[in-house]
């Protein structure tokens, strides 16, 4: 394990391209046919690269990571350990993904920071996107379906809350007060730019939440919603010619 370790760190300063896929697989790194990976990249033990991926400089790798064919992982960014990121993803630069499992042809925006503690896991479907420097909190368990944008910037997705431990005045150390509940975002569903999506909170299908808003509560399918909390603004009706938003009932966000 030592030697593999050393073989490892020699191949994040080797000079040539081809020297640093062959002391990476000395050092227990599995590629496919077809790999580019640039020179600063730390790769953890047992971590597996699909055929005609693309690491660019600076990246770092957990252990035991799988990235899939054709995936490209941009300057900076940091992959956690056991992070699966599916075939055709794009990591955008400077992006930290950890804890987490991305499907296939999924863009995972500049800056974005994948957050939480525990044993809960953050899953994302094929062809989402994740637009600049939103922050998706794991902390509770967080499922996003397929076909889902999120706006940039600054969404915040959190399955988490430490208002308790805070008002009561406990020590970081306390965690007792800390309540966490997952989140879940079904497919096709387009959240705005710096919206806050709360613990607990499940959007159905085929919803649309509007930018700058709050979700505190349940978004039903085929809903539009908006506002600080947000509410109820436009039903989506889809058709053959593709959605259209339609004049909704004068009433709260339907549950």
């Amino acid at each position: 394990m030592r030697a593999r370790g050393a073989f490892r760190r020699l191949a994040r300063r080797a000079p040539g391209h081809t020297s640093r896929c062959w002391l990476y697989r000395l050092g227990g790194v599995k590629t496919g046919k077809g790999v580019s990976i640039a020179k600063g990249v730390g790769l953890g033990s047992g971590v597996r690269i699909g055929q005609n991926a693309r690491i660019g400089p600076e990246v770092t790798i957990g252990n035991a990571a799988v990235i899939g064919k054709g995936v490209e992982i941009r300057k900076g960014a940091l992959i956690g350990p056991r992070a699966v990121i599916g075939e055709g993803a794009i990591i955008g630069e400077n992006a930290r993904v950890q804890d987490c499992s991305i499907g296939g042809h999924s863009l995972i925006e500049i800056g974005v920071i994948f957050t939480g503690s525990g044993d809960n896991w953050i899953t994302i479907g094929e062809h989402c996107y994740l637009g600049i420097y939103a922050v998706l909190d794991g902390s509770g368990g967080l499922e996003i379906g397929d076909f889902v944008h999120v706006a940039g910037p600054s969404v915040g997705i959190w399955t988490h809350t430490s208002v308790y431990e805070c008002l009561g005045g406990d020590g970081s150390e306390d965690r007792s007060k800390k309540v966490a509940a997952r989140v879940r975002i079904e497919s096709n569903v387009w959240v705005g730019g710096n919206t806050t999506i709360y613990p607990g909170v499940t959007v159905g299908h085929h919803a649309v939440i509007l930018p700058n808003s709050a979700v505190d509560k349940d978004v039903a399918s085929f809903s539009m919603v908006g506002g600080v909390p947000a509410k109820l603004k436009r039903l989506v009706e889809m058709g053959d010619e593709g959605a259209r938003f339609a004049k909704a009932p004068t009433v709260d966000m339907v549950m």
